[in-house]
Formats: structure tokens, sequence, C-alpha cells
């Protein structure tokens, strides 16, 4: 890429060798990220305005999880404990019919 070439003349003229040579390792991108790398105040501003309102979308969806899965397992209890009933009614009924004969 004949981009590149420029790029890397232009710091020969200043005397540099080539890029910058502290950073040329992979395990020192880290490194670069931390020393060139410096968020703006206003991107951290709009990053904690999103997480906030992450934050409270997802605190909803936990609290609509949660209501439904109450919701349905208490319709479960309820549905078990009728079915339990009407089995003893008709055990019940089982029972005065078997005594008869």
């Amino acid at each position: 890429y004949h981009g590149m070439d420029d790029y890397d003349d232009d710091y020969r003229k200043k005397g540099l060798n080539g890029d910058d040579e502290i950073f040329d390792d992979y395990f020192e991108d880290d490194e670069w990220e931390r020393i060139h790398n410096h968020v703006d105040d206003v991107v951290l501003a709009e990053l904690e305005y999103l997480n906030g309102a992450l934050d409270r979308s997802i605190f909803i969806w936990r609290v609509g999880l949660i209501v439904s899965l109450v919701i349905l397992f208490g319709s479960v209890v309820f549905i078990a404990i009728l079915m339990e009933r009407r089995n003893r009614v008709i055990d019940m009924h089982i029972r005065e019919v078997v005594e008869e004969i």
C-alpha cells in the first residue's frame, strides 16, 4: 500500500525510524491504548447516559420476567390444587358406589 510508505517517509524526515518502535510488538498494543487514547468528557457522559438507560431497561425486563414466572408457577399450583379437590370428590363418589354394591 503506497500510502503507508508516505507515512513512514514523513517519519524518516523527522529523524524517526518508521513507525513508533516502542509499540511495534503485539503485546504492547494495550500499553499504547492506555497511553494514547483518552476518553473525551462528552463521550464519557454519553456512555454513562446510555449505561443508565440500559440499566433501567434491564431492571424492567428482570421485573417483568420475575412477575411472569410468579404468575406461571402460581397458576400451576392453583390448577394442581383444583385437580386434587376434584379427584377427591370423584374418589368419594366411587367409594359410595362401591359401598352400595
